[in-house]
């Protein structure tokens, strides 16, 4: 996407594969990876980074049941990726709130 001007045949068939490689996944997975994201740094608030990393292991699960439904279907190292952060952010907040508390 051109700010000023047109785009380029490359910004047209580079937008055209990202938007390829995003329909391919399971958007459990996708949304289990950014939301582990967002828990691992938000894991000093202590609240949110729990509540994210819960909510990152709950998607990383249903897109594990997405994945084995779907045959073909990709997404299955960022539902692994979404449950390893959300883990390790609610073990993170976990830690804070017992040394805190």
């Amino acid at each position: 996407m051109a700010l000023l001007g047109r785009d380029t045949e490359a910004q047209r068939q580079r937008a055209e594969s990202v938007q390829a490689w995003v329909q391919a996944r399971s958007p459990y997975a996708l949304a289990s990876a950014m939301l582990g994201l967002i828990a691992v740094v938000d894991a000093l608030t202590l609240v949110i980074g729990a509540i994210a990393g819960l909510a990152a292991i709950a998607m990383a699960i249903r897109g594990f049941g997405d994945l084995r439904r779907l045959p073909g279907g990709f997404g299955r190292r960022l539902c692994y990726l979404g449950l390893g952060l959300g883990t390790l952010a609610l073990t993170t907040s976990g830690l804070l709130w017992a040394l805190l508390g």
